[in-house]
């Protein structure tokens, strides 16, 4: 979940885990030719199977919508053939001499070469490019304004540790109260916890580095995942843990996907991140039917209404807005916040809407109009995470800290849960068991009772 990216946890968060041994294979991949970029230049030259996977893996972290380094973009095929801040041509087709961006990938200037601050291109992924640009750098993908994420080759996946050698935070938990369990984010893996035991049932893969949101999918055994490796790529996946098969992944990005939400009707999927777009997915199909690109930063949080005609969100850019679903019509903004927004959620009735974040308030406003209606003191912490139930609404906050509030009314504090010395990383309601669950940034999870908020249970969970 996004908020783990603001707490005083963040490089935890972000870190790559175990350092020195991810360190060694990411420079072996930047150095190494990938299969479609380190041949020789040849006469067929495919821009779908030859550069736009380069492109992904080695420009969109730094030229994409929410970071336009340069004031040029290089997420689809329409924006990397338009000029930057320096109004050069980035690419002219037939003539590689003419195209600003062959010249920069060859430059030995560190302060003009692409990608800054990481290994240069290998000379046969240049001479692949020149042999693109030189033979009329031609299209053949399906269409000019997709994002290149969406269809072009990802990198193998990483395996998770057998042990975890550091603590490591728990992003996202989804508790299974048929079984007793707890399904929660590791790297590279999803863990099945039993919470009566204190045991691990089950270590499955995931598709993406980071898992930073779960979500049931239906009354089966059916997880949605939003993940993905901070800067490089994002994934939107359905797990089957009764399966054999592999994740089945819906959608990719340019970026970590951070929050994903599916409509109270089942008819749809919603999923952002950090590169500011939001993306509607059809939920029979897995289709993508519309991607809104609605804030200028991370959207951080999003949740449908309870009627499945609205989609909330909220925004590091200190906005929240609302759009249609499944269209993405903008229908309000809320711009009262001084801070970046971290949370979100719509609860029963779907008139108003609860955001919180930095600014340590929860704000309450109108989605048809984007008014707001009150604010709530978060007890003078920073407001890291929303849930909400037909009357309660519960925030995580910094210092260990969960609010339970009445979400109509005088919307009053009812109870404080808190956990000393924990830094907690993702937030989870166990309804049937009447539980508060937290992953913390430690590697452990904490429950408590929802009746009895003075005393909680801790494990350290991580093998």
């Amino acid at each position: 979940m996004l908020f783990t990216l603001f707490a005083r946890g963040t490089r935890q968060a972000f870190a790559v885990f175990p350092r020195r041994r991810a360190l060694v294979a990411w420079l072996l991949a930047a150095a190494t030719p990938s299969s479609s970029g380190g041949t020789s230049p040849r006469e067929t030259v495919s821009f779908s199977q030859d550069i736009a996977p380069l492109l992904a893996q080695r420009c969109q972290s730094c030229h994409q919508p929410s970071k336009k380094r340069g004031g040029y973009q290089a997420h689809t095929f329409d924006a990397l053939l338009t000029p930057g801040s320096s109004k050069e041509a980035p690419i002219t087709p037939g003539k590689p001499e003419a195209s600003a961006l062959l010249r920069r990938l060859k430059s030995s200037d560190p302060d003009e070469r692409m990608p800054q601050k990481e290994e240069a291109l290998s000379p046969a992924q240049i001479a692949l490019v020149e042999n693109w640009i030189a033979r009329g750098a031609l299209f053949d993908g399906a269409r000019r304004d997709q994002p290149f994420s969406e269809w072009a080759v990802t990198q193998p996946r990483g395996a998770a540790p057998s042990r975890y050698a550091q603590p490591f935070p728990i992003l996202s938990a989804l508790p299974l109260s048929a079984s007793n369990a707890c399904v929660i984010a590791g790297y590279h893996e999803v863990l099945i916890l039993d919470r009566a035991t204190r045991s691990i049932r089950r270590r499955l893969p995931a598709p993406s580095q980071r898992t930073f949101a779960i979500q049931r999918l239906g009354s089966g055994e059916r997880w949605l995942l939003a993940g993905g490796t901070p800067g490089r790529s994002g994934e939107l996946a359905i797990l089957e843990p009764g399966s054999t098969n592999a994740p089945a992944i819906l959608l990719r990005s340019a970026d970590a996907l951070l929050s994903c939400a599916v409509s109270s009707d089942g008819r749809w999927f919603a999923v952002a991140g950090a590169d500011a777009t939001v993306r509607v997915l059809d939920a029979g199909t897995g289709r993508l039917v519309k991607a809104i690109e609605g804030h200028a930063d991370w959207v951080t949080s999003l949740a449908f209404n309870p009627a499945s005609t609205r989609l909330v969100t909220a925004s590091r850019d200190k906005t929240a807005r609302c759009f249609a679903v499944p269209g993405g019509e903008s229908i309000s903004a809320y711009l009262d916040s001084a801070e970046p927004l971290l949370a979100i959620q719509c609860p029963a009735g779907g008139a108003l809407a609860f955001a919180a974040g930095r600014d340590r308030q929860i704000h309450v406003w109108n989605v048809e109009d984007g008014k707001r209606a009150a604010v709530m003191p978060a007890r003078d912490r920073e407001a890291l995470a929303l849930l909400s139930t037909t009357n309660r609404l519960f925030a995580m906050c910094a210092g260990g800290v969960i609010l339970e509030i009445a979400a109509q009314g005088k919307r009053e504090v009812i109870r404080e849960y808190t956990a000393k010395g924990a830094r907690l990383s993702c937030l989870a309601l166990d309804a049937d068991a009447r539980q508060l669950i937290a992953g913390s940034f430690e590697g452990d999870l904490l429950w408590w009772d929802i009746e009895h908020p003075e005393s909680h249970q801790r494990w350290h969970c991580l093998p």
